[in-house]
């Protein structure tokens, strides 16, 4: 609405609203379409970059209405998701709305063998009480600070994630410049799960021919080492070892050691950047190596120097210019 008008405006449309007119609302709900429709009606949605993180409520809200309509009845299960982002771990849901992976939910596929956590949670699905025991009795809680309504969704996500630049731009986006966009958070217990995201940071369709060394990028990986060491770790240190998926489709088994050590993309120019691996208390995120409260990491294929344009293995780091 124009002016100080904040009373609620909800319009219902064709697909004419979808080139040409010059709209914008926070939150945009469509049919299932081609791409090039979808990219359309995206753009009418925070059109202007009025509205800080839009587009984070934007995908919760999607990723919610997923999960309703797959399992219709349970609506007071999924409630409203805010200040989380759903980008990174439940990247499959829209392939199960799609038809392109599984009508199961949860899907068991999605969760590592060795996740004990993500499993369990997914027998306690949309039971409250046997819910609210397991998250007590395991300590399989990864962000304790979050709403219940992100929690609840905890069953349905999938242990292994996207690298950011698969749904974000390397040093900006939507013309931002490179001192706003989504990077590594930092500096306190449990940040080392969460990325610090700037109001004018944009989601945006990322391509295939955007990557550039396809067999040495990493995709898909978990945050976790939970198959070669004596006991879980965090992907970061050097001496982890995981199956990583690349952006070619093969899958290796790889040392984070042998990979490069990736950058701050807010400062492209510098040297690679450490942050903090800083468990939660009471939380499912196991302890540091070190036995102090937090250990320093290279980001390693988690923030790759140059995103999809750069390398993670078998290769030397460089700067390629925009």
């Amino acid at each position: 609405r124009a002016g100080t008008d904040q009373r609620p405006l909800r319009v219902v449309s064709t697909q004419l609203v979808e080139a040409g007119v010059d709209i914008d609302f926070p939150v945009v709900f469509r049919a299932l379409a081609g791409l090039d429709s979808i990219a359309q009606a995206a753009g009418r949605c925070n059109r202007e970059g009025l509205l800080p993180q839009g587009w984070v409520q934007a995908h919760a809200a999607q990723g919610i209405d997923i999960l309703r309509r797959k399992l219709p009845g349970n609506d007071a299960w999924f409630g409203t998701i805010n200040g989380r982002m759903l980008d990174r771990n439940f990247g499959h849901l829209p392939l199960v709305d799609g038809g392109y992976f599984s009508d199961k939910l949860p899907e068991p596929a999605t969760a590592c063998p060795e996740d004990r956590d993500t499993l369990t949670w997914q027998k306690a699905a949309l039971d409250n009480s046997l819910f609210a025991s397991t998250l007590a009795l395991t300590g399989g809680n990864p962000d304790p600070s979050a709403e219940m309504n992100y929690q609840h969704i905890f069953p349905f996500w999938s242990t292994y994630q996207f690298v950011p630049n698969a749904w974000t731009a390397e040093t900006g986006s939507n013309g931002a410049t490179a001192g706003n966009t989504i990077f590594q958070a930092s500096g306190q217990p449990g940040y080392h799960m969460l990325y610090s995201i700037p109001g004018t940071s944009f989601v945006i369709n990322r391509r295939q021919d955007d990557v550039l060394f396809a067999s040495q990028k990493v995709w898909l990986f978990d945050l976790f080492d939970r198959h070669m060491y004596k006991r879980t770790i965090w992907y970061g240190y050097e001496r982890a070892i995981q199956p990583l998926v690349f952006f070619d489709g093969s899958v290796s088994i790889r040392r984070t050691a042998d990979s490069n050590r990736g950058w701050d993309p807010r400062t492209p120019n510098g040297n690679a950047q450490t942050y903090q691996y800083y468990p939660v208390t009471g939380s499912s995120d196991p302890p540091t190596l070190s036995g102090a409260a937090f250990d320093n990491y290279y980001p390693h294929y988690r923030w790759t120097r140059n995103g999809l344009r750069g390398i993670d293995f078998g290769g030397r780091m460089r700067n390629i210019p925009d």
